[in-house]
């Protein structure tokens, strides 16, 4: 075999007679590989599809009571944060008042 570059330098290279000749079963092992793996990529795919597939059904199937709490706790959550900050930005400011007098 003969490799060349853009510059113009040649190289030439002896493969192996393995690599050059099938062997008997050589072809069977390759295609046998080839569907083992095309089995696996299809089974793969399917698991992603269902565990997605399942995902949508919980999320589409909670009760409105549930997604009402849900709610509700995020917006307890959200104001009690709100006043946390309000009440630190409060203390900052009472504190320089007192400084400045």
């Amino acid at each position: 075999m003969a490799l060349g570059t853009k510059n113009g330098n040649v190289t030439l290279m002896e493969l192996s007679d393995s690599l050059c000749t099938l062997d008997r079963n050589e072809k069977q092992l390759v295609a046998t590989m080839f569907d083992r793996e095309t089995r696996r990529t299809h089974l793969l795919e399917t698991r992603s599809r269902f565990k997605h597939d399942t995902q949508n059904r919980t999320i589409t199937e909670r009760s409105e009571e549930e997604l009402n709490e849900e709610r509700r706790q995020s917006t307890e959550q959200y104001w009690s944060i709100i006043n946390k900050e309000k009440k630190k930005l409060q203390d900052y400011f009472k504190q320089f008042e007192q400084e400045l007098n």
